[in-house]
């Protein structure tokens, strides 16, 4: 059973763990250290720009999904998920972001939710695609990675 649920003391820990993998995110330019980690951690309360929570698969810690850079004026944000490496493939994607857009929308009262994903990532592009996101641009060589530089495509999905 997936389930989404608030972010709790003991998630800091668990997303720093899994975060050590870099090849769950777009891009990892930068090094963070686990103190720089644990005060990003404790500002999330504060911060009405970002909303993460945490994704349990059988009542076990499997990622955490999100909004960032969210703006109440404009009405939108930017999608962040991560999945552990054990739950990756599993075709929970699309439920949890399905899950997390509903509530995006109704509950903040959203337009529009966006991200960008490596033109490369045909898996994610096809789970964000059933989701409902389009394509509204690519960067062309956009990010810097594996000795390569790759494609950034922006999509995004409306309410």
């Amino acid at each position: 059973m997936i389930e989404l649920r608030p972010l709790e003391i003991d998630d800091c820990q668990r997303i720093y763990n899994s975060l050590q993998d870099a090849s769950g995110f777009l891009i990892r330019n930068k090094i963070i250290s686990e103190v720089e980690h644990h005060d990003w951690f404790a500002r999330l309360y504060k911060d009405k720009s970002q909303l993460y929570l945490a994704i349990t698969v059988g009542g076990k810690y499997s990622g955490f999904v999100g909004a960032r850079d969210i703006d109440y004026i404009h009405k939108r944000g930017s999608l962040i998920i991560y999945m552990v490496k054990e739950n990756r493939g599993r075709g929970y994607g699309n439920r949890i972001v399905n899950e997390f857009s509903g509530y995006f929308f109704k509950q903040l009262n959203m337009n529009k939710l966006y991200l960008d994903v490596l033109g490369r990532n045909e898996v994610a592009i096809k789970c964000y695609q059933k989701c409902g996101f389009k394509e509204e641009g690519r960067f062309k060589k956009h990010a810097w990675l594996d000795g390569n530089y790759w494609d950034v495509i922006r999509m995004a999905r409306f309410v």
